[in-house]
């Protein structure tokens, strides 16, 4: 198999979902069953420490922003092994995520929400009754505990107990606790008095700051006896043969184990503690990201609220990278005696009024949220019901629905290759699935073209008064470019796509949207709406760092941007959202390799597009152009997806691009191209600006960092030949050139802008008014024309870059450079010729014998080589 760089859509396993054991997770319920029994979870590594030293990248998250422009794409800082991310410490990215967190609760945090208790509430009222009846039988239950402590001497339960307690057991819940291994079970837990005093201390405990609160580390227990309190209560009523209630419940109790590095983390962060299903639990062993229902933080007393939420937030993350069935999700700070329960949306965060323990209407409250997260559907604690685990056969299964069609298609999941990186955002998800054969066919679907297809799962932004719709898109470029043979695999063909179908009320269905999950709330819905897109499309791709060479990288890249091209002259269609993880290479083509452009969720019909501001500020930002950064009044265009392209190839060349090339040591706080991420979309754009100002100055920022490998010179004559296209193109005047307020170097490409050589048949752009002095308004002006010089120019580095792959002259199939500057290769050189010899395919300089540069050759009677004198500074290729 096929070893992919360390990125966020390769990382990923890859191990068939049947190849698992049967174990006792299978009582699960389906949606909250354990994802690594698949054998789908995503391996997420972290990245070792490292003492190097380096500034802070705090300063992308610049005090000096705008408050008003920050938004919740434009400080996410994405997943540990990004492009943009592969080059910096464990300890600078740990800082942009402790610095996103802060911003994100300053801007997009609501507190004291009265409605975020509401939605854990069932929405079957069948159910709500019966949460309501057993809240109330635990909370009296609780009072009756109480009750004596507080009519007598309340300071009893705070004195030393006199029992012997190891360290150990302060890390852990009571093992009398543990024992139950199921909540059906007949035998249930007692608890006893000294659990009793734990959470009677955490409830009489005095609210103090400072030197005189209480350590952390001496609530946790108090905390989660009280929590393991209401899961025993709870499973007491519900298996008690005097009282008819519903068997099937969830038992939610606390990890046993307190202030560790969870599995799954990227990162070495320590949760204080978590919220799992009594069923996931195994006494001793360590919390997993994949089986937490929520985290929990806790705090000394009221004063450290804000810190408990920023640190909420950043376990959030893992929540969502191991559980790909999590449409959002939960989480709990206890601050002293006041427990928070935090909703994490896709564009917010909803904090309840606080939940006083030391009260009985504190008490009340935080009882019901607990039973009614043990009671509720699937759905309300963030689950998706319609990714749900056969316990019979033992693999996961995808429901995907088609737009305007009432059936549904079943998929059998192989494989996760993409994971959700973040808390706000589409968390978009990408799966390897096979179509479920004995489902009952429906003639309305559309039928498959592929065995093997991709399965993108996505929350997509719906925009007030917006018709953009990627299925719609999908369908029409289908139609109108299905039948061109020489743009199939270089787009994504879609087998069928619709809103999820989600469980509503009255046993209806309802599409799962954010106001579907609000809905039966008091408050206002929030300002950004999106829609739980699920879409089946093929081929399938890797990921563009997956290229073996730059040639490679020049290959499918110009597939994508002529797929580009194409989308945009026969559907009207522009992507707008051009970036590394969008262009995929695709393989076992007539070709050999090829590319394809895919992700059309900030695609725009242009026939919708009437204004002259642009609709919003979509892409990446390293990869955003000037003009979407600084959201100007200039038209979106197709030219914006050109010069994301060359920031694009620029970062590549800096970094490498595939893993072999990758160069970690290198600090990137020393490169000029680390401005490109830092600060808000406005101080990026001025930093681009510089950059794009003239070829000399690109020149001295960025391309002179290329890697100093075999191939990387022509991806740097590539990026110089695209911006010459795209900011001085010798068919327009040098009114429309560069980037505005721009001062000519005296290199011949800017004295024959400064000039104003006229090109035979005269300037392109002499039709544009001479009101419109900005550059960029004058390109837009006539995009078509230079789309049309800057895919010339990338077809001819395409043919050139076939021409520099080897051909076998037996089998016609390419083959692998055999010169580079691997020791490795050139040690067994001479083998690789012998080799080549036998099949009549090595070129006659490499059977005499001698030096070509200081890269040896072969002796021709099969002698040692001659000795290496160091890395080829002259290499010579294999024709």
């Amino acid at each position: 198999m096929t070893t992919f760089p360390y990125t966020p859509t390769s990382c990923l396993g890859n191990t068939p979902v049947r190849a698992t054991k049967r174990d006792r997770s299978e009582s699960l319920s389906e949606s909250e069953r354990p994802i690594k029994d698949s054998g789908i979870t995503p391996q997420r590594r972290k990245r070792p420490r490292s003492n190097k030293s380096a500034s802070s990248k705090s300063d992308r998250w610049s005090a000096s922003d705008n408050p008003a422009k920050i938004t919740p794409h434009s400080i996410r800082t994405g997943h540990i092994n990004t492009t943009t991310n592969l080059m910096s410490t464990m300890s600078e990215i740990q800082e942009e995520r402790v610095e996103e967190a802060r911003l994100c609760v300053e801007k997009y945090f609501t507190r004291d929400d009265s409605d975020v208790l509401n939605i854990s509430r069932p929405r079957d009222r069948a159910r709500a009754r019966l949460a309501d009846k057993l809240s109330m039988l635990i909370y009296n239950r609780l009072e009756d505990i109480i009750r004596p402590h507080e009519l007598g001497d309340p300071e009893s339960i705070n004195r030393p107990n006199t029992s012997h307690r190891t360290r150990s057991s302060t890390r852990t819940v009571r093992a009398s606790s543990q024992r139950s291994k199921s909540p059906l079970s007949t035998t249930q837990p007692t608890l006893t008095n000294e659990t009793h005093q734990d959470f009677l201390r955490w409830i009489h405990t005095t609210q103090s700051i400072g030197k005189n609160a209480q350590k952390e580390s001496k609530m946790y227990h108090k905390v989660a006896a009280f929590i393991q309190f209401v899961a025993d209560e709870l499973s007491k009523k519900c298996d008690s043969k005097s009282t008819k209630m519903l068997a099937k419940y969830r038992s939610i109790v606390p990890c046993s184990s307190f202030d560790i590095n969870a599995d799954g983390a990227d990162d070495y962060t320590r949760i204080d503690m978590a919220l799992t299903n009594r069923e996931t639990i195994k006494e001793g062993a360590k919390p997993r990201y994949r089986d937490m229902i929520a985290v929990v933080e806790v705090k000394r007393s009221q004063a450290d609220q804000d810190s408990a939420f920023h640190q909420l937030f950043m376990y959030t993350r893992n929540i969502y990278a191991n559980q790909f069935n999590r449409r959002f999700a939960w989480g709990l700070t206890v601050c002293g005696t006041f427990v928070c329960a935090c909703l994490f949306l896709h564009d917010n965060i909803r904090a309840s009024s606080t939940m006083d323990v030391s009260t009985p209407a504190g008490r009340k409250a935080f009882v019901s949220l607990l039973v009614n997260w043990s009671i509720c559907e699937e759905e309300r604690l963030g689950y998706d019901p319609t990714i749900r685990y056969n316990t019979r056969d033992r693999y996961w299964e995808i429901d995907a629905f088609d737009k305007d069609v009432q059936g549904t298609r079943t998929y059998i999941c192989d494989s996760i290759i993409q994971d959700a990186c973040s808390v706000f955002g589409r968390h978009t998800r990408c799966f390897t699935a096979t179509l479920k054969q004995e489902q009952q066919t429906n003639s309305n679907l559309t039928p498959t073209r592929a065995d093997k297809v991709l399965i993108k799962d996505a929350w997509a932004h719906v925009a007030k008064g917006s018709i953009r719709d990627e299925v719609a898109y999908l369908h029409e470029i289908r139609q109108k470019l299905g039948g061109d043979k020489s743009l199939e695999g270089t787009y994504p063909y879609l087998e069928a796509g619709a809103v999820v179908r989600i469980s509503g009320t009255s046993n209806r269905y309802a599409e799962d949207t954010t106001q579907h999950i609000l809905q039966g709330t008091n408050g206002n819905m929030p300002e950004v709406q999106r829609e739980h897109r699920r879409l089946v499309m093929s081929p399938i791709g890797e990921p563009l760092q997956s290229v073996n060479s730059v040639d490679e990288l020049i290959v499918v890249t110009y597939d994508a941007m002529a797929a580009h091209t194409a989308i945009l002259k026969r559907c009207a269609i522009l992507h707008r959202d051009i970036s590394v993880n969008n262009i995929l290479v695709c393989r076992g083509l007539s070709s050999g390799i090829g590319g394809m452009l895919i992700d059309f969720d900030n695609a725009i019909h242009v026939g919708d597009f009437t204004g002259t501001h642009r609709p919003d500020r979509t892409g990446t930002l390293p990869y955003m152009s000037i003009c979407n950064l600084k959201e100007s009044d200039v038209k979106r265009t197709a030219l914006d997806d050109w010069e994301s392209l060359i920031y694009i190839l620029c970062w590549l060349g800096t970094i490498g691009v595939n893993r072999n090339d990758q160069n970690e040591s290198v600090n990137m706080d020393q490169l000029q191209i680390s401005s490109w991420q830092r600060g808000n979309a406005a101080v990026i754009a001025a930093a681009k600006k510089v950059h794009m100002t003239s070829l000399a100055t690109l020149n001295n920022g960025i391309l002179c960092n290329f890697r100093n490998l075999l191939g990387y010179e022509h991806l740097g004559e590539l990026v110089a030949s695209l911006y010459c296209q795209l900011f001085d193109n010798p068919r327009v005047s040098s009114r429309s050139r560069g980037c505005g307020g721009r001062q000519f170097s005296g290199n011949l490409l800017n004295n024959m802008a400064q000039m104003n050589i006229v090109p035979d048949g005269g300037f392109i752009d002499e039709a544009i008014s001479s009101e419109i002095t900005d550059p960029f308004a004058r390109r837009a002006e006539i995009a078509d024309e230079l789309s049309k010089d800057l895919l010339a120019v990338l077809k001819l580095a395409r043919d050139n870059a076939l021409e520099r792959r080897p051909v076998s002259s037996t089998t016609g199939d390419t083959v692998e450079q055999i010169i580079n500057r691997d020791l490795a290769a050139c040690i067994n050189f001479r083998y690789i010729i012998k080799g080549l010899r036998e099949h009549s395919d090595v070129p006659e300089r490499f059977i005499r014998p001698g030096h070509t540069g200081n890269v040896p050759a072969v002796a021709s009677d099969g002698g040692e080589m001659a000795p290496d004198d160091g890395y080829p500074t002259r290499r010579q290729r294999t024709e």
